[in-house]
């Protein structure tokens, strides 16, 4: 597992630094950069959660970053597949969940020792988080399929052909991945 998170943080860092630091930097870049760079930070914070349990990274919760996959992946094929890519105030929403678990984690790491006393270690916690997880999970990709498919009907009014590239059929592809990904983690 550690060796795992080792090479994921290299990756992630290095991807995300590079899209980052490019010339002509477009909102999908910086998107998908933040992205990288926000998943260096879950997968740093995991690896110094399971190597100091004693310190204080290991009294951390970061169920929180689930909640922000989902979103950022909507946000990244909605701007990729814009005419003119833009982000309005109200996409930050879609970062309301992150936020609404990120104040309950605090709530729930002093609800823990309550339900251990009580016997209830964990149970209602974990449907309390897994439920809206997976819903967030499946909505989102659920969205940014259909934002896929609307570009695919749309690209034969802008071309007479169609190309693994223009199609984004890569990006289809990336998201069934994580899908049979997430169906193998359940």
């Amino acid at each position: 597992m550690e060796v795992i998170l080792h090479i994921g943080i290299a990756q992630f860092s290095f991807a995300g630094l590079l899209i980052l630091s490019k010339r002509d930097k477009q909102l999908t870049d910086l998107l998908l950069g933040s992205w990288l760079l926000l998943m260096t930070i879950f997968m740093s914070l995991t690896l110094l959660k399971n190597e100091f349990p004693q310190k204080i990274w290991g009294q951390l919760q970061l169920f929180p970053f689930f909640f922000t996959i989902g979103p950022f992946l909507y946000l990244y094929v909605r701007t990729l597949v814009q005419e003119s890519p833009n982000l309005k105030f109200g996409d930050s929403l879609h970062l309301l969940p992150f936020v609404i678990f990120s104040v309950a984690a605090v709530t729930l790491d002093a609800q823990v020792d309550e339900d251990v006393i009580a016997g209830n270690a964990f149970h209602l916690n974990r449907l309390f988080i897994s439920v809206p997880a997976l819903f967030s999970f499946a909505t989102y990709i659920f969205l940014s399929l259909y934002q896929l498919n609307l570009h695919k009907k749309n690209l034969h009014n802008h071309f007479s052909y169609s190309s693994f590239r223009i199609s984004l059929q890569w990006l289809r592809a990336v998201i069934l991945l994580f899908v049979i990904t997430l169906i193998f983690t359940i």
